[in-house]
């Protein structure tokens, strides 16, 4: 919801409806503006004296900063709008608590998202303009600059196999307390024997780093960051490695290399753990053993994003579409990837 003060009169505009202080409809198009009219608006009640009031009060809570941008704002030269923090469809309460003042140009076009939705996108973008102009290139903004932004260097873990199927992980926190974590260790006899363990569970941030094993820039996020705001499923998780120290087997570094984007727009969510299934090579393995684990990793999670990925929607369309539209392109696909026999 927007509103506007012009002249003697305050409109408000509740999606796609705009109606006057005493609910009479301006224009409406579309279904959508019928049901929010229904329903009635502690901010389409607002007089003129209290909308002044409250805009005056937010700015001095926020502490003349846009809820959307972080901008200056100043009163005398800015257009600003005040809008609902969290969408009364989301179950956030139409009353003063969940009002936040913002920049008019900056609310205005997020459409019919919420501000704190509109606040954690435009965090991204801010972010990939800077971190994007600083690398070489120009090009490369990754998890690993959200993870430093977040929570700084990170922590290092040592993991521990336990009795019953069982791992153990444990670190020093940021603030400098012990934390523990024990999750399942599961092991895949099918998979080749340099990748059969892994264990699964929500890491905190704070010992989630970047490998460069697959390296990828994070671009075009907007959408994902919205589809975990709204809290759908997750599908996959993120995948990582534990990268063991130069001193020991136990003690070193989960290493996120796959599902950099999923975990990206959870930390602009503030989530405070990272859905990730975590590879463990073979105990103490070091040296060309290790590195083997690293390679299978590689070439496994390089044929996902190739091969596997594009045979599959070629079948995908023309099986659905009912035409072999791609059925050239998937035989020519076939006789480079596949190995001869």
């Amino acid at each position: 919801m927007i509103v506007n003060q012009g002249g003697s009169r305050a409109t408000v505009r509740i999606g796609f409806l705009t109606v006057s202080r005493n609910n009479t409809i301006i224009s409406s198009t579309g279904i959508e503006g019928v049901r929010a009219m229904a329903e009635a608006s502690f901010l389409g009640n607002l007089t003129k004296g209290e909308r002044d009031e409250l805009i005056r009060k937010l700015y001095k809570l926020q502490e003349g900063h846009c809820y959307i941008s972080g901008e200056s704002i100043d009163l005398t030269v800015h257009q600003v709008d005040l809008d609902h923090i969290i969408a009364r469809a989301r179950g956030g309460p139409d009353d003063e608590s969940n009002i936040g003042l913002a920049l008019s140009h900056h609310n205005r076009s997020k459409g019919v998202r919420d501000l704190e939705l509109q606040r954690r996108v435009f965090s991204f973008y801010k972010d990939l303009l800077t971190y994007s102009g600083h690398s070489p290139g120009g090009t490369m903004f990754t998890v690993g600059d959200v993870l430093r932004k977040v929570r700084g260097d990170g922590r290092a873990v040592s993991v521990n196999r336990l009795d019953g199927d069982l791992v153990r992980l444990a670190w020093t926190s940021l603030k400098g307390e012990p934390r523990t974590m024990e999750l399942a260790l599961m092991t895949d006899d099918k998979a080749d024997g340099v990748v059969r363990e892994s264990c699964f569970g929500r890491l905190p941030p704070e010992i989630v780093h970047h490998s460069d094993l697959n390296p990828r820039s994070i671009h075009d996020l907007e959408p994902m960051i919205e589809e975990f705001y709204y809290r759908h499923p997750q599908m996959q998780p993120s995948l990582a490695f534990f990268q063991p120290g130069a001193s020991n087997g136990m003690e070193g570094r989960i290493m996120l290399f796959d599902g950099q984007h999923k975990a990206a727009a959870q930390l602009y969510n503030q989530c405070d753990g990272l859905l990730c299934r975590v590879f463990l090579a073979p105990w103490k393995a070091v040296g060309e053993e290790f590195a083997k684990f690293l390679d299978e990793l590689r070439r496994t999670n390089f044929r996902a994003h190739t091969k596997l990925a594009q045979l599959h929607f070629a079948q995908f369309t023309e099986d659905k579409v009912g035409h072999t539209l791609y059925v050239d392109e998937r035989e020519e696909l076939k006789t480079i990837l596949e190995p001869v026999s």
